[in-house]
C-alpha cells in the first residue's frame, strides 16, 4: 500500500515544492545534516592523511556535528515523558485503565521504558558536553561522558531491535487477535462484509533495518564493534535514507 503524498486539490506538488517542505522542518534539516557528516567522514577517511581534503572534510564532520546538537538539544525530554507515560496507562471510557496493562506483556512495557529511558539519558549526557563541543569552555571529562552517552544509545538499540522482535513473534500476533476478539465480534454483526484488517509489519521491519544499521555508530565508537570509519559512515548513510522517507512525506500537506 503506498501511501498518498505531495498533493493538493488534486494536483501533485513539485519536486521543488516538496523539498521546500521538507527541509522547513527540524526533522528534515537533522536528516540532512546527518547525511553531509556521513559523506564528510567517508572523505576524510578515503583521503590521504594530513592532505587538505582530509583536514577540510574533519572539520566539515564536526562542525556539522555540532549543528546536529542544536536541533535535538531538549529531546531529552520527549523521550523521558515517553518512558513515564508507559507507567501511567491512560484511563479508556469507562474509566477503568486496566485493560490497556493486560494487553501488554508487563516484559514488553518493561523493555520499551528502558528504551526510551537509555534513550533520554543520551541525549542529557550528550547536553553537558556541548560547551566543550563549541569550544567554549574544555573539560577534562567531556570525552568519558560522551563514550557514556553513546553506551546508553547502544542500549536503548539494543531494546528497541528486542521490542521490534517482540512486536513480529506469533505470540505476540496471538494476544493481538485475542485482544481485538470482543471488537471484531461486534463489528462483525455489524458489517458482515468487512474482512479483519491485520496491521502491517513493514514499518516494524523498517525499524529493524534502521537500528540494525545505527547500532554501528555508538558501537564503534565505544569500541564495542570492530568497525571503520568508512562502514559507519555508510551505514548511517543508509538508516537515514530509510528514516528520511517517513518524514518527508509528513512534511507534505495533506490532500
Amino acid at each position: 500500500m503506498t501511501t498518498p503524498i505531495a498533493t493538493r486539490g488534486g494536483h501533485r506538488l513539485s519536486f521543488l515544492k516538496q523539498l521546500t517542505n521538507f527541509t522547513n522542518t527540524n526533522a528534515g534539516i537533522e536528516k540532512i545534516l546527518r547525511l553531509l557528516q556521513a559523506l564528510a567522514q567517508i572523505f576524510a577517511s578515503l583521503a590521504i592523511e594530513s592532505s587538505p581534503i582530509a583536514l577540510q572534510s574533519s572539520i566539515a564532520r564536526t562542525q556539522l556535528a555540532t549543528g546536529r546538537r542544536y536541533l535535538r538539544f531538549f529531546k531529552f525530554i520527549e523521550h523521558f515523558d515517553r518512558a513515564f507515560t508507559l507507567l501511567a496507562p491512560p484511563l479508556n471510557a469507562s474509566g477503568a485503565g486496566s485493560t490497556a496493562t493486560t494487553n501488554k506483556s508487563v516484559i514488553f512495557t518493561s523493555i520499551e521504558f528502558g528504551k526510551w529511558s537509555c534513550l533520554g539519558l543520551y541525549f542529557l549526557l550528550e547536553d553537558l558536553t556541548i560547551m566543550d563541543a563549541m569550544g567554549i569552555w574544555g573539560t577534562t571529562w567531556g570525552r568519558d561522558i560522551l563514550i557514556e552517552a553513546n553506551r546508553f544509545w547502544f542500549y536503548s538499540l539494543i531494546l528497541s531491535l528486542c521490542c521490534s522482535l517482540w512486536t513480529l513473534s506469533p505470540r505476540s500476533n496471538i494476544s493481538n487477535r485475542r485482544s481485538s476478539s470482543d471488537h471484531s465480534t461486534t463489528e462483525k454483526t455489524q458489517q458482515p462484509d468487512e474482512k479483519e484488517k491485520q496491521p502491517s509489519s513493514a514499518p516494524v521491519v523498517k525499524q529493524i533495518v534502521v537500528d540494525s544499521f545505527d547500532l554501528l555508530i555508538p558501537g564503534a565508537f565505544v569500541g564495542w564493534i570492530a568497525a571503520s570509519p568508512v562502514q559507519v559512515g555508510l551505514a548511517t548513510i543508509i538508516s537515514t535514507v530509510v528514516t528520511s522517507r517517513d518524514i518527508w512525506i509528513q512534511a507534505q500537506p495533506a490532500a
